[in-house]
């Protein structure tokens, strides 16, 4: 089923809502990939209370790309608020980051040493994690 957050949304989409008002807790497999407005999903379904309903998440996002025209590094600090707020109720599973960060350090790593541009986010060894990712949450209530 492919969802979105506006009702009356053209094409094959759900109003991510109405999907979600019909399921139970801890029922839904989730999987995010709508490029710049992942993180504006992620923040509805925090705020709305509906990841209560979530069992497990797999998202796809890209820290500060939500196209908002406050400045760059802002937008990248209120990504990461966000992922910090939903760490509260959902466990992180997996992502990419470290076989991204592995291969980035074995190329691009060794090239910009000296001679890139620092990005707005980096892991230790300089990765900059303003690239796209995957991250797996699992509802921390299955793991008690």
């Amino acid at each position: 089923v492919c969802v979105g957050t506006q009702h009356g949304a053209k094409g094959p989409f759900e109003n991510i809502a109405d999907h979600l008002s019909q399921r139970e807790r801890l029922s839904v497999h989730m999987k995010i990939d709508m490029g710049d407005k992942s993180m504006e999903i992620l923040e509805w379904i925090l705020q709305s209370g509906e990841v209560e309903k979530l069992r497990t998440l797999d998202i796809t996002l890209q820290l500060g790309a939500s196209g908002s025209s406050i400045p760059l590094s802002e937008r990248i600090e209120q990504d990461i608020s966000t992922l910090e707020k939903f760490r509260e109720v959902m466990q992180i599973s997996g992502s990419t980051l470290e076989s991204m960060a592995e291969q980035w350090a074995e190329t691009a790593g060794r090239k910009c040493a000296e001679r890139c541009e620092e990005p707005e986010a980096y892991a230790p060894g300089g990765f900059p994690l303003v690239l796209p990712f995957t991250i797996s949450f699992v509802h921390g209530d299955l793991l008690t």
